[in-house]
Parts: C-alpha cells; structure tokens; sequence
C-alpha cells in the first residue's frame, strides 16, 4: 500500500493549517519521520481555548491509482490539553473510523517549546560517587 498521513492543526481556527507527509510506497509498516512546523500566537487568548476544545488530527490515507481518488484509511485525534502543563505528547494513537476502531496505531511526537501555564519541572536524582 502507498500511504501518507494528512495532519490538520486546529490553530487558528478560521483557516488552520495543514500539511502532507511525503508518499512511502510499499509498507506494510510504514515509517514517515518527517517534522512540520506550525505557528502559534502565544498572546492569543483564543489559543488555549482552542488547544481545550479541538485536537490536532492525523489522517492515514491510501494513495489511489489510475482515474481513483485517495481512501482513507483511519483517522487519529490528538488532544492538546497536556500542553498546558508539558512540553511534549509522544504516543500511539488509534486509527478510528468516526467512533470505530479500524485496528491499526499511529504513534506521532507533538512538541511546543514551553508549556501554556505552567512550567514542566522533571526532578532527577542521580546518585554520585565523589573520590576525594
């Protein structure tokens, strides 16, 4: 199967933008590792309204043959809410079919620099060996 992934960023919301994967062409597994950028207007009070209430959205598709259009394989819907305490979403999401499961996973990394509200504290300890 010749696939791509279409991604819609629901930011902002009278013309979000989108993007298109290159095409992998036969994959059963296919792996896309591509990296998009999408800006956003921090100072918006729209924004983190908008991460609350719409998620980002992954479209696998099949690439169509001769006189065929493209078929779309399953949708994944990522939901935006964690950004307002992390820095990155990195997971496998399952490919539905409006509510049914098509039975495959799409894992996808979203990143933004730093959180909405708070900021992402990791606490590491380490154990030190100090020769004197």
């Amino acid at each position: 199967i010749d696939t791509y992934v279409r991604i819609e960023f629901p930011f902002p919301n009278d013309n979000s933008p989108s993007a298109r994967t290159k095409t992998v062409k036969n994959s059963v597994n296919p792996v896309f590792n591509e990296t998009f950028k999408f800006e956003i207007d921090r100072k918006s009070r729209q924004l983190p309204r908008t991460f609350k209430r719409h998620p980002l959205k992954l479209e696998l598709m099949s690439k169509g043959g001769f006189l065929r259009s493209d078929a779309l394989i399953g949708t994944a819907l990522i939901k935006l809410t964690d950004f307002e305490t992390k820095c990155t979403i990195h997971e496998s999401f399952a490919l539905t079919e409006g509510r049914k499961a098509v039975g495959g996973r799409i894992e996808a990394k979203v990143r933004i620099r730093e959180p909405l509200l708070a900021k992402q504290v990791e606490e590491v300890k380490e154990k030190w060996l100090v020769f004197v």
